[in-house]
């Protein structure tokens, strides 16, 4: 199921929202036919297509109605950018969060990878912060503070990527 993603540039009603890229069920959308070989907006939105082909029932369940998990689906997204980054990434956090909450975010990134020599392979790995660095992410990524973070659902798609993998 998964090796059917396409890519398309948005057309009529902007399939975007406000962002350059979108994924939705099994399609990479793109704002502007410049933006398809962004790697990083394509790794964004390639990791959503796994998490959409990875949790049971798909990633549409997170995107309607009140939203609730949206939040978390976006979180696990940008952890997993910060982890394979480094500790010294601290995207997930946006640009309105305050210099503490980048500097401790960045310390617990740190932690859970053993200052950047492991990846976290099961939920205990992140040492019952998840939740508390998914909130402030919440709070201050640009674009993600829509939606209700739902409180039991896990980066399993995260997990499992880094679980199943022989690296670090």
């Amino acid at each position: 199921m998964f090796y059917r993603q396409r890519a398309r540039v948005a057309s009529g009603k902007n399939s975007c929202g406000s962002g350059n890229g979108a994924y939705n069920s099994g399609t990479i959308y793109y704002k502007f036919e410049e933006g398809i070989p962004n790697v990083g907006l394509f790794s964004h939105e390639f990791f959503h297509g796994f998490q959409d082909a990875f949790y049971p029932g798909g990633t549409s369940q997170y995107n309607t109605g009140t939203r609730t998990g949206f939040p978390n689906l976006e979180f696990e997204q940008a952890l997993f950018y910060d982890i394979i980054n480094g500790s010294g990434s601290a995207n997930a956090m946006g640009s309105t969060a305050s210099i503490a909450v980048r500097d401790e975010y960045r310390a617990w990134i740190s932690s859970i990878t053993n200052n950047n020599t492991t990846y976290p392979k099961q939920f205990s790995d992140f040492g019952g912060q998840y939740y508390y660095f998914l909130n402030k992410f919440h709070q201050n990524a640009n674009g993600y503070s829509d939606g209700l973070v739902k409180t039991d659902l896990p980066p399993n798609a995260l997990l499992n990527i880094f679980s199943s993998s022989n690296c670090k």
